[in-house]
């Protein structure tokens, strides 16, 4: 019976089926993504250990191509060339989020000309270097320059920095389905298609345990975006 034990436990954990899988991700994907993903993945393979780590993209990246972690879901595109392979698992776009007493807050649909007459809270560039660059190049594509006032990492801490008065901002529009008090989201005209946001998963083309393309699978089965993408290696922004 333990030998049976044994030998099944072992095939489960080759097929993926049981294990253990160590999940880096973003902030902006606890949003919509990963309430869909995690009870689907969990309910599919219930014997496998999911630890889940929340970092910057650029940790996380450096964590997957150095095996600490399995599965990445990062911003995407990325700032810089990477071997790992990218797959689209959500895609999304910018949009303005602004005090709910501010002048433009009472418009149904803002310019990037109309921000850039505010204080900006951007994303700092040495952390979170991708959404720093996408949202300075949506301004410099139109010709502005945004008043920076201040910085941050973390999509919800700008969320915060506007709602306590300190400027407006860009943030991907999928933070808007959290209801924040002081605060509105409005749609954006004009944005350049590099101001495109999506979230794909970074993962090594070899050696990967089969948890984690168990994993892959249940994300790409579930998300519409995969339909239209194919797997990446490679992408940056460049």
């Amino acid at each position: 019976a333990s030998a049976d034990a044994l030998r099944d436990a072992a095939l489960a954990a080759a097929g993926g089926e049981s294990g253990l899988l160590r999940v880096g991700f973003v902030g902006s994907a606890t949003y919509s993504l990963m309430p869909k993903l995690l009870p689907a993945f969990r309910s599919r393979y219930p014997h496998v250990e999911l630890v889940l780590r929340e970092s910057t993209n650029l940790e996380i990246l450096a964590l997957v191509e150095g095996g600490q972690l399995d599965i990445g879901l990062v911003r995407y595109p990325t700032a810089s060339a990477s071997a790992l392979r990218f797959e689209v698992v959500e895609r999304d776009v910018f949009c303005a989020v602004l005090p709910v007493r501010h002048a433009l807050a009472k418009q149904r649909r803002l310019s990037l000309a109309d921000l850039a007459r505010y204080p900006f809270i951007d994303y700092a560039s040495t952390r979170v270097p991708g959404l720093h660059a996408m949202v300075m190049l949506a301004f410099q594509q139109a010709g502005l320059t945004p008043r920076v006032s201040q910085e941050a990492t973390q999509v919800q801490t700008v969320i915060s920095l506007v709602q306590s008065g300190m400027g407006v901002a860009l943030v991907p529009s999928v933070s808007a389905r959290l209801a924040a008090r002081g605060v509105v989201f409005r749609p954006v005209s004009g944005l350049p298609a590099s101001a495109a946001v999506s979230i794909a998963m970074a993962s090594r083309s070899r050696g990967n345990n089969a948890a984690a393309d168990r994993f892959r699978e249940v994300a790409l089965d579930s998300s519409p975006a995969t339909k239209q993408s194919r797997p990446r290696r490679g992408d940056g922004l460049e």
